[in-house]
C-alpha cells in the first residue's frame, strides 16, 4: 500500500506547498534549462545531388535557457504560458527541414537556430546540435555532428 507520500516533503512555503494557492506574490525567476533530445526528421540534405534523392535523417537536439517564475499561485505557475512549448519548437525543427533541400548540415542548424531564436525571444542559452548519421565519407564514421553553442552566433 503506498499511502500519502506527501507528508515525506519537506515543509518549504511558497509556491511548492500544498496551500500555496494566493500564497506568495512572485519573488523573482530561477533559471531553467531545457532540452528536447533526438528530434529525429528525414530530409533532403548532402552536397551531392545523389545523395540528396532521398531523405536522409537527421536528429536534432535543442538545448535553452528560460526564466520561470519563482513565487505565486501554484495553479497559476503551473501553465504553459510561464515557459516554453516543447511541441512549437519540435514543430519549428520539423517544418524547417521539410521547407527545402539543404547541401549542409550546418546551413540547416543555423536556420534551425534563427526560426527557434525568432519564435522565443526571451529563450536564452539557446543551443542546437545536429547530427547526420552515416555521412558519406571514406571509412567508418558514426555521424557528423554540428554544434551551435549558446552564445556562439552573432
Amino acid at each position: 500500500m503506498r499511502g500519502d507520500l506527501s507528508s515525506a516533503l519537506p515543509q518549504v512555503p511558497g509556491v511548492c506547498s500544498a496551500d500555496s494557492r494566493g500564497g506568495a506574490e512572485a519573488v523573482g525567476s530561477v533559471a531553467v534549462e531545457i532540452a528536447l533530445e533526438g528530434i529525429r526528421v528525414e530530409m533532403r540534405i548532402g552536397v551531392e545531388a545523389e545523395e540528396r534523392m532521398r531523405p536522409r535523417p537527421i536528429i536534432v537536439d535543442v538545448k535553452f535557457q528560460n526564466d520561470f517564475p519563482d513565487g505565486g499561485d501554484l495553479d497559476q505557475l503551473d501553465q504553459l504560458d510561464h515557459t516554453v512549448d516543447y511541441g512549437e519548437v519540435h514543430r519549428i525543427v520539423v517544418a524547417r527541414a521539410s521547407s527545402r533541400e539543404f547541401h549542409l548540415v550546418e546551413t540547416f542548424a543555423l536556420c534551425v537556430y534563427r526560426d527557434i531564436s525568432a519564435r522565443f525571444p526571451r529563450m536564452r542559452k539557446l543551443e542546437v546540435v545536429c547530427r547526420k548519421p552515416s555521412p558519406p565519407v571514406q571509412g567508418s564514421v558514426d555521424a557528423a555532428l554540428i554544434r551551435i553553442p549558446a552564445g556562439g552566433h552573432s
